[in-house]
Protein backbone atom coordinates (compact mmCIF):
# COMPACT_ATOMS: atom_id res chain seq x y z
CA UNK A 1 0.00 0.00 0.00
CA UNK A 2 1.36 3.87 -1.05
CA UNK A 3 1.77 6.17 2.10
CA UNK A 4 0.38 9.59 1.35
CA UNK A 5 2.70 12.04 2.42
CA UNK A 6 0.41 14.84 3.70
CA UNK A 7 1.83 18.80 2.73
CA UNK A 8 1.54 21.90 4.51
CA UNK A 9 -0.97 23.94 3.56
CA UNK A 10 -0.79 27.69 2.27
CA UNK A 11 -2.30 28.60 5.62
CA UNK A 12 0.11 26.69 7.51
CA UNK A 13 2.97 28.44 5.31
CA UNK A 14 2.16 32.14 6.12
CA UNK A 15 1.76 31.26 9.52
CA UNK A 16 5.23 29.96 10.15
CA UNK A 17 6.38 32.81 7.84
CA UNK A 18 4.66 35.10 10.23
CA UNK A 19 6.11 33.59 13.25
CA UNK A 20 9.50 33.94 12.04
CA UNK A 21 9.10 37.85 11.26
CA UNK A 22 8.03 38.59 14.70
CA UNK A 23 10.77 36.83 15.78
CA UNK A 24 13.20 38.65 13.97
CA UNK A 25 11.55 41.98 15.03
CA UNK A 26 12.12 40.89 17.99
CA UNK A 27 15.29 39.93 17.90
CA UNK A 28 17.06 42.93 15.90
CA UNK A 29 16.73 45.69 18.30
CA UNK A 30 18.59 43.71 21.06
CA UNK A 31 21.13 42.21 18.33
CA UNK A 32 21.99 46.27 17.48
CA UNK A 33 22.46 46.84 20.81
CA UNK A 34 24.78 43.64 21.17
CA UNK A 35 26.85 45.12 18.19
CA UNK A 36 26.45 48.68 19.32
CA UNK A 37 27.68 47.48 22.86
CA UNK A 38 30.80 45.65 21.68
CA UNK A 39 31.66 48.64 19.17
CA UNK A 40 31.57 50.71 22.49
CA UNK A 41 33.73 48.00 24.38
CA UNK A 42 36.19 48.43 21.42
CA UNK A 43 36.09 52.19 21.27
CA UNK A 44 37.04 52.26 25.12
CA UNK A 45 39.56 49.49 24.88
CA UNK A 46 41.27 52.11 22.26
CA UNK A 47 40.78 55.33 24.69
CA UNK A 48 42.68 53.49 27.30
CA UNK A 49 45.70 52.56 25.04
CA UNK A 50 45.66 56.17 23.97
CA UNK A 51 45.54 56.80 28.08
CA UNK A 52 48.25 54.19 28.79
CA UNK A 53 50.55 55.75 26.11
CA UNK A 54 49.91 59.38 27.64
CA UNK A 55 50.70 58.11 30.98
CA UNK A 56 54.09 56.30 29.84
CA UNK A 57 55.12 59.84 27.69
CA UNK A 58 54.53 62.41 31.54
CA UNK A 59 56.76 59.48 33.41
CA UNK A 60 59.52 59.96 30.98
CA UNK A 61 59.12 63.45 31.22
CA UNK A 62 58.54 63.90 34.81
CA UNK A 63 55.12 64.65 35.08
CA UNK A 64 54.55 67.13 31.95
CA UNK A 65 52.56 67.04 29.38
CA UNK A 66 54.03 67.88 25.35
CA UNK A 67 53.79 70.80 24.00
CA UNK A 68 51.19 70.45 21.50
CA UNK A 69 51.83 73.91 19.10
CA UNK A 70 53.57 76.54 19.05
CA UNK A 71 57.20 75.50 19.58
CA UNK A 72 57.53 75.69 15.41
CA UNK A 73 58.98 72.32 13.98
CA UNK A 74 60.03 72.03 10.49
CA UNK A 75 57.00 71.52 8.41
CA UNK A 76 56.11 68.76 7.49
CA UNK A 77 57.70 66.75 10.39
CA UNK A 78 54.32 66.52 12.15
CA UNK A 79 55.98 66.97 15.91
CA UNK A 80 54.00 69.19 18.18
CA UNK A 81 50.18 66.70 17.72
CA UNK A 82 49.22 64.36 20.02
CA UNK A 83 49.29 61.29 17.62
CA UNK A 84 53.08 61.78 16.60
CA UNK A 85 53.99 61.90 20.21
CA UNK A 86 52.51 58.93 21.43
CA UNK A 87 53.16 57.09 17.82
CA UNK A 88 56.55 55.92 19.64
CA UNK A 89 54.83 53.85 22.28
CA UNK A 90 52.45 51.42 19.61
CA UNK A 91 54.32 49.38 16.82
CA UNK A 92 50.44 49.82 15.11
CA UNK A 93 48.81 53.04 15.53
CA UNK A 94 46.53 52.82 12.93
CA UNK A 95 45.12 49.91 15.41
CA UNK A 96 43.82 52.90 17.81
CA UNK A 97 43.12 55.78 15.53
CA UNK A 98 39.53 54.53 14.61
CA UNK A 99 35.99 54.04 16.80
CA UNK A 100 34.69 50.70 14.93
CA UNK A 101 31.86 52.91 14.19
CA UNK A 102 33.58 55.71 12.43
CA UNK A 103 36.21 54.67 10.81
CA UNK A 104 35.88 56.27 7.20
CA UNK A 105 37.81 59.35 6.98
CA UNK A 106 36.39 62.87 5.70
CA UNK A 107 40.15 63.66 4.26
CA UNK A 108 39.25 67.20 6.13
CA UNK A 109 39.66 68.93 8.74
CA UNK A 110 36.76 68.04 10.25
CA UNK A 111 34.22 65.29 10.49
CA UNK A 112 31.06 63.73 11.87
CA UNK A 113 29.53 61.74 13.87
CA UNK A 114 30.50 58.15 12.36
CA UNK A 115 33.03 59.22 10.49
CA UNK A 116 37.01 60.51 11.18
CA UNK A 117 38.70 63.48 10.34
CA UNK A 118 41.92 63.65 7.99
CA UNK A 119 43.78 62.71 6.64
CA UNK A 120 44.84 66.09 6.91
CA UNK A 121 45.95 68.29 3.28
CA UNK A 122 49.32 69.64 3.15
CA UNK A 123 49.12 73.34 5.38
CA UNK A 124 51.58 75.81 6.31
CA UNK A 125 49.51 76.44 9.61
CA UNK A 126 48.73 72.55 10.83
CA UNK A 127 51.67 70.33 11.34
CA UNK A 128 50.59 66.58 10.76
CA UNK A 129 52.21 64.22 9.59
CA UNK A 130 50.59 63.42 5.74
CA UNK A 131 48.72 59.98 7.33
CA UNK A 132 47.17 61.78 10.46
CA UNK A 133 43.53 60.90 10.51
CA UNK A 134 41.40 59.27 13.30
CA UNK A 135 37.82 59.35 15.77
CA UNK A 136 39.34 60.98 18.90
CA UNK A 137 40.76 64.16 20.25
CA UNK A 138 42.98 65.49 22.56
CA UNK A 139 41.57 68.02 25.50
CA UNK A 140 44.41 70.37 24.52
CA UNK A 141 44.07 72.27 28.41
CA UNK A 142 46.47 69.74 29.11
CA UNK A 143 48.83 70.84 26.99
CA UNK A 144 52.20 72.47 28.26
CA UNK A 145 53.36 75.51 26.42
CA UNK A 146 56.86 76.78 25.16
CA UNK A 147 58.40 79.68 27.31
CA UNK A 148 58.87 82.05 24.21
CA UNK A 149 57.61 82.25 21.20
CA UNK A 150 54.09 83.36 19.16
CA UNK A 151 52.47 80.19 21.11
CA UNK A 152 53.40 81.26 25.23
CA UNK A 153 49.87 82.57 25.71
CA UNK A 154 48.60 79.35 24.39
CA UNK A 155 45.43 78.72 22.68
CA UNK A 156 43.07 81.28 23.91
CA UNK A 157 45.51 83.37 25.16
CA UNK A 158 44.74 81.73 28.74
CA UNK A 159 47.97 79.97 29.53
CA UNK A 160 46.76 80.13 33.18
CA UNK A 161 44.32 78.00 32.50
CA UNK A 162 46.76 74.91 30.74
CA UNK A 163 47.01 71.70 33.18
CA UNK A 164 50.63 71.79 31.60
CA UNK A 165 51.34 68.91 34.28
CA UNK A 166 49.92 65.31 35.71
CA UNK A 167 47.39 66.79 38.69
CA UNK A 168 47.55 70.52 37.12
CA UNK A 169 43.86 70.15 36.50
CA UNK A 170 43.74 70.44 40.92
CA UNK A 171 43.91 68.84 43.71
CA UNK A 172 40.85 65.73 43.67
CA UNK A 173 39.41 66.31 40.13
CA UNK A 174 41.34 63.32 38.49
CA UNK A 175 38.14 61.51 37.72
CA UNK A 176 36.81 63.96 35.98
CA UNK A 177 39.41 65.51 34.44
CA UNK A 178 39.63 64.65 30.29
CA UNK A 179 42.08 63.36 28.82
CA UNK A 180 40.61 62.47 25.08
CA UNK A 181 37.89 61.15 23.66
CA UNK A 182 35.52 60.36 20.61
CA UNK A 183 36.09 63.93 19.13
CA UNK A 184 35.22 65.35 15.39
CA UNK A 185 38.82 66.76 15.24
CA UNK A 186 41.90 65.86 16.71
CA UNK A 187 40.99 68.07 19.60
CA UNK A 188 39.64 71.18 21.31
CA UNK A 189 39.69 73.83 24.21
CA UNK A 190 36.14 73.63 25.44
CA UNK A 191 35.34 76.84 27.32
CA UNK A 192 32.84 77.16 30.08
CA UNK A 193 29.13 78.05 30.05
CA UNK A 194 29.58 81.10 32.05
CA UNK A 195 32.59 82.43 29.72
CA UNK A 196 29.97 83.65 27.30
CA UNK A 197 31.98 82.69 24.21
CA UNK A 198 30.89 80.12 21.47
CA UNK A 199 34.10 78.20 22.55
CA UNK A 200 31.97 76.74 25.30
CA UNK A 201 28.16 77.06 24.13
CA UNK A 202 26.18 74.53 22.50
CA UNK A 203 24.84 74.35 19.28
CA UNK A 204 21.53 72.82 17.67
CA UNK A 205 22.89 70.39 15.65
CA UNK A 206 25.68 67.90 15.88
CA UNK A 207 29.13 68.15 13.73
CA UNK A 208 29.53 71.92 13.72
CA UNK A 209 33.35 71.88 12.72
CA UNK A 210 32.13 69.16 9.62
CA UNK A 211 29.27 71.63 8.97
CA UNK A 212 31.67 74.54 8.60
CA UNK A 213 32.65 73.46 4.93
CA UNK A 214 29.06 73.48 4.24
CA UNK A 215 28.45 76.84 5.32
CA UNK A 216 27.76 77.07 8.90
CA UNK A 217 29.29 80.64 9.94
CA UNK A 218 31.47 80.30 12.88
CA UNK A 219 31.33 76.76 13.62
CA UNK A 220 35.26 76.31 14.02
CA UNK A 221 35.00 78.02 17.35
CA UNK A 222 32.46 75.72 19.34
CA UNK A 223 35.05 73.36 20.62
CA UNK A 224 32.67 71.71 23.23
CA UNK A 225 29.93 70.91 20.48
CA UNK A 226 33.47 68.55 18.61
CA UNK A 227 32.70 65.91 21.34
CA UNK A 228 29.00 66.39 21.88
CA UNK A 229 27.82 63.64 19.51
CA UNK A 230 25.56 60.57 19.72
CA UNK A 231 28.35 58.45 18.60
CA UNK A 232 27.27 55.79 21.22
CA UNK A 233 24.03 55.97 22.32
CA UNK A 234 23.20 59.92 22.94
CA UNK A 235 26.97 60.55 23.76
CA UNK A 236 30.73 59.74 23.85
CA UNK A 237 33.45 57.49 25.23
CA UNK A 238 36.10 59.56 27.11
CA UNK A 239 39.42 58.49 29.03
CA UNK A 240 39.98 61.15 31.90
CA UNK A 241 43.50 61.43 33.80
CA UNK A 242 42.84 58.93 36.98
CA UNK A 243 43.38 56.36 34.08
CA UNK A 244 38.98 55.46 33.90
CA UNK A 245 36.91 55.70 30.37
CA UNK A 246 33.58 55.10 30.27
CA UNK A 247 30.72 57.14 28.17
CA UNK A 248 29.97 60.50 28.70
CA UNK A 249 26.41 61.76 28.14
CA UNK A 250 26.30 64.86 25.66
CA UNK A 251 25.43 67.51 28.37
CA UNK A 252 27.67 65.65 31.22
CA UNK A 253 30.18 67.17 29.32
CA UNK A 254 29.67 71.25 30.15
CA UNK A 255 30.33 69.32 34.27
CA UNK A 256 33.85 67.98 33.64
CA UNK A 257 36.58 69.47 34.42
CA UNK A 258 38.81 70.30 31.28
CA UNK A 259 40.64 73.09 32.54
CA UNK A 260 41.86 74.92 35.94
CA UNK A 261 38.75 76.71 37.60
CA UNK A 262 36.13 75.38 35.20
CA UNK A 263 32.62 76.16 36.03
CA UNK A 264 30.35 73.25 35.53
CA UNK A 265 27.00 73.99 34.40
CA UNK A 266 23.86 71.93 33.45
CA UNK A 267 22.47 72.23 29.61
CA UNK A 268 19.72 71.21 27.64
CA UNK A 269 20.62 69.81 23.86
CA UNK A 270 18.45 70.08 21.20
CA UNK A 271 19.83 67.24 19.80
Amino acid sequence: MSRRTRAFTLVEVLVVIAIIAILIAFLLPSLRRARGAAQSAQCMSNLRGWAQGIVMYTTEHRGRYWVDWGHEPAPGTGLGTWMRVLASYYRNLDAYRFCPVAIDSTDSYGSTTFTAWGPIPKSENFLFDPKDSGSYGINHWINDLPRTGPFAGGWRGRPDLQWRVVGGAGIGKASTSPLIGDCEWYGGNPMDLASGTTYGSPVSRENALYLQLFGMPNSWFYDMSRFAMNRHARGINMAFEDGSVRHVDKPELWMLNWYKGFRPAKVKLAY
